[in-house]
C-alpha cells in the first residue's frame, strides 16, 4: 500500500532499492540518500532497525518479523523475506493501532482499579450470564467458594452455577 516502506538489500548488505516511504522512515529525505550504502553502516547512522536482526535473516535465509521504532517515534512492523539476491524488507506503520491498544489497556486498568476500590463484591455478566469481569472482593469470595466446588470466576457462567447451587445455598 501507499503507507508501506519497501526496500531490498543484497547478500553483502548493500541497500539496492528503497521507496520514498522507506527513506522517510529511515530519517532521510530521498531514497538516493541510502541506495548503494551498506545497510549496517546506514543502520548505525540513521537509527534503522537492529542490524543484527536483519543480518541473521539474511544469513539464515529465513523470513522474519520484528517490531521497530522509527527515528520520529512511530511504531512499525518490519518483515524480511529472503530472495535470490538478498532480502526484501517491508515496513508497515502500526502507530495508530499501537496507540489504540495502549488507550484500551489504560481504560481496562482504570475500570479494574475502579471496581477494586469498591468494598462490595462485584461481577459484570454478559447477556448469557457469563462472568466477564470481577473486582478484588468478588475474586476473594470466588477463591473461597472454589473449595466447595462452586465456580464464580471470569469465564464461568454465573446463571448456570446458581441453577446448580449447592444444598447449603438453597
Amino acid at each position: 500500500g501507499r503507507d508501506t516502506a519497501v526496500g531490498t538489500i543484497d547478500r553483502d548488505g548493500r541497500i539496492m532499492a528503497l521507496n520514498s516511504k522507506g527513506a522517510a522512515w529511515c530519517g532521510c529525505n530521498a531514497p538516493d540518500d541510502l541506495i548503494g550504502r551498506n545497510y549496517w553502516q546506514a543502520a548505525a547512522a540513521q537509527h534503522m532497525p537492529d542490524p543484527s536482526w536483519v543480518e541473521r535473516a539474511l544469513r539464515t535465509g529465513s523470513a522474519a518479523r520484528g517490531e521497530v521504532i522509527s527515528p520520529d517515534g512511530r511504531s512499525g512492523e518490519l518483515y524480511a523475506y529472503p530472495s535470490a539476491g538478498g532480502l526484501s524488507l517491508f515496513y508497515h506503520d502500526v502507530s495508530d493501532r499501537r496507540d489504540a491498544e495502549l488507550a484500551s489497556r489504560a481504560s481496562r486498568e482504570l475500570l479494574q482499579s475502579s471496581l477494586d476500590a469498591l468494598t462490595a463484591q462485584v461481577a459484570i455478566l454478559d447477556g448469557a450470564g457469563k462472568i466477564i469481569a470481577v473486582n478484588a472482593g468478588w475474586q476473594k469470595a470466588a477463591e473461597l467458594l472454589a473449595s466447595t466446588g462452586e465456580h464464580y470466576f471470569v469465564g464461568d457462567n454465573y446463571v448456570e452455577e446458581c441453577e446448580h447451587a449447592r444444598p447449603h445455598q438453597q
